[in-house]
């Protein structure tokens, strides 16, 4: 597994999310691209909470197909328009990714691909040691 890391002669981290992480060269690592709030059907609700949830069955849904979970995740960049439900997606944050806590960068943003959308968030994850062939 990566090693998470919060340096001691640095201050804690703000939030929900570690200072570093540490992949050996011989873990398997997945990128994926920026998840938005559309469901599996292809519906997008339009409240914040729904799409954050599915945003993170997205994630969950990359990951499991790559038999791994949350607790793989490295690096996520989360990008929201406004600032209007920050505290609300910090909390949800902690809540679905069950106290793990990748390293992370958010950016409050002026817009995405599509005005309906509230956020969109893409990461990687690894997973070791990497099958040798």
């Amino acid at each position: 597994m990566p090693r998470l890391f919060n340096p001691k002669d640095m201050s804690a981290p703000l939030a929900a999310y570690t200072h570093g992480v540490e992949v050996q060269p011989t873990e398997r690592t997945i990128f994926f691209s920026g998840q938005v709030g559309i469901d599996k059907s292809g519906n997008l609700p339009s409240d914040f909470e729904s799409q954050f949830r599915n945003v993170f069955d997205n994630i969950r849904a990359i990951l499991l197909d790559a038999d791994m979970d949350f607790e793989n995740l490295i690096k996520l960049t989360t990008y929201m328009v406004g600032r209007d439900n920050l505290d609300e997606m910090r909390k949800l944050r902690l809540d679905l990714m069950e106290g793990h806590k990748p390293a992370h960068t958010l950016l409050v943003i002026s817009g995405l691909a599509s005005p309906d959308f509230f956020l969109e968030v893409e990461g990687f994850a690894a997973q070791g040691p990497a099958a040798l062939i």
